[in-house]
């Protein structure tokens, strides 16, 4: 729940009923537009899966027949509102954009990138609850969220594509790298608004700005160069494992609580066939298919014995999920150690993980298509995870400094740019390709 009232509810503010004498097509849209103003509210005010049909009806004032005229259920109320508030953002910040940009082609990338750098940030201040619904929210919505802000971060990718590919422009940047610099910036927004710091977002436009130029340089050009050679030359992947055959010093291939030629099901601790259940129901089918019933019958325990461990759903999805993760990190950070030239570690550290995840395919759709639905305490420790990567930075600006150390925030767009190119790559081709 928002820690502040929503300042600009009235921008969401129902319609006025009574006698209007309106032709029906207009009441009709006069009661979507009242339903999509109120799922905005309540969802951005206790969260969409807190939120109940009954609740939006009882904000928007119409009938609870009215509501199933329009939609099929609360989620494709919340899709339909959602694309409300991105189409009025596209049209803001297309204005904003025009406002503040460079005309023609004189505008460098700078001016441009600062341009819409400054429009974003505005539209996130002057409009919290939108804001929310965008960047937030939508994560919680299972599969169709995820998929409509895909929708929204590929236009911000064409945009700044746009922008880095104008004449004073580096040499062309992969489109991997151009997801990580867009998905850099919304994490920086989205944390600011999880902990309900927006303010901070006006001065950091120019060290991000600063950070996003930093891959025009000829050492960045040449990196990229380096790296599509190197991707080229590689042998290819091998070819997948039978069920439980491992290389040596590779991960299982099997899930990781599910290795059945270690320990069979009936002799495993109840609490681990519990994580079990709960993670592979969640990667299934999603977090919210969880339920106490499911995970006691595919983890084949009772009630009694479940409750024992675990009082809620939460609580068993949280466990599958920190058990997923430690071992995730213990696995990174035996090849980053095992290094002794930072960048090579770096490097052997990211290879880890995406081939530990890969061979975990659970772990991975827990970790970045279901988490978000589990609640604000999972998505603190995720914040908490991601740290390890920008103290795994550190060292290479010490090593590589040249001038001025980069402000703080350009490790935590690092960070948040590689978590979401991984959740792209989870979400569209699978995590097996990760």
């Amino acid at each position: 729940m928002l820690d502040h009232p929503a300042e600009n509810r009235s921008q969401y503010a129902r319609i006025p009923g009574g006698q209007h004498g309106l032709a029906p097509e207009l009441v009709s849209a006069d009661q979507r537009a009242r339903l999509n103003a109120a799922m905005v509210q309540i969802a951005a005010e206790i969260g969409y899966v807190a939120t109940t049909v009954e609740d939006v009806i009882s904000r928007a004032g119409v009938s609870r027949r009215t509501f199933y005229d329009h939609y099929k259920n609360k989620r494709d109320c919340f899709i339909s509102a959602f694309d409300a508030v991105l189409r009025d953002w596209m049209r803001q910040g297309a204005l904003a954009y025009q406002t503040s940009a460079p005309k023609g082609m004189k505008g460098t990338v700078r001016a441009r990138l600062r341009a819409g750098l400054l429009a974003l940030f505005e539209l996130v201040l002057s409009d919290p609850l939108g804001a929310r619904v965008l960047f937030i929210e939508t994560l919680n919505c299972g599969s169709p969220g995820l998929q409509r802000l895909e929708h929204a971060v590929d236009e911000l990718e064409r945009i700044l594509e746009r922008a880095f590919g104008l004449p004073d422009g580096p040499p062309e940047l992969p489109p991997e790298m151009i997801t990580v610099i867009v998905g850099g910036v919304l994490e920086i927004v989205t944390a600011r608004l999880r902990h309900s710091r927006t303010d901070e977002l006006s001065e950091l436009a120019e060290p991000l700005l600063e950070w996003m130029l930093s891959y025009r340089s000829s050492d960045a050009a040449a990196l990229v160069a380096r790296a599509r050679e190197d991707v080229a030359g590689s042998a290819p992947a091998p070819a997948a494992k039978r069920t439980g055959e491992r290389g040596e010093g590779e991960p299982g291939s099997l899930p990781l609580w599910r290795d059945e030629s270690v320990r069979p099901i009936a002799v495993r601790e109840p609490r681990d066939r519990i994580i079990e259940a709960a993670a592979q129901i969640a990667s299934d089918r999603g977090y919210g298919a969880l339920s106490l019933n499911e995970i006691a019958r595919a983890a084949r325990v009772s009630h009694h014995t479940l409750r024992k461990y675990f009082a809620t759903k939460t609580e068993a999805f949280m466990a599958a999920y920190q058990a997923g993760s430690r071992a995730t990190i213990a696995y990174c950070l035996k090849a980053f150690s095992a290094e002794t030239d930072w960048s090579t570690s770096v490097h052997a550290g990211l290879a880890a993980e995406l081939r530990f995840l890969a061979m975990h395919p659970e772990l991975a759709r827990i970790g970045f298509l279901e988490i978000y639905a589990a609640g604000s305490q999972l998505l603190e420790l995720r914040e908490t995870e991601l740290q390890l990567v920008t103290a795994a930075l550190e060292p290479g600006y010490r090593q590589k400094r040249r001038s001025a150390p980069p402000h703080p925030i350009v490790s935590e767009a690092i960070a948040g740019g590689i978590y979401q190119l991984m959740r792209e790559l989870v979400l569209h081709h699978g995590p097996e390709q990760l």
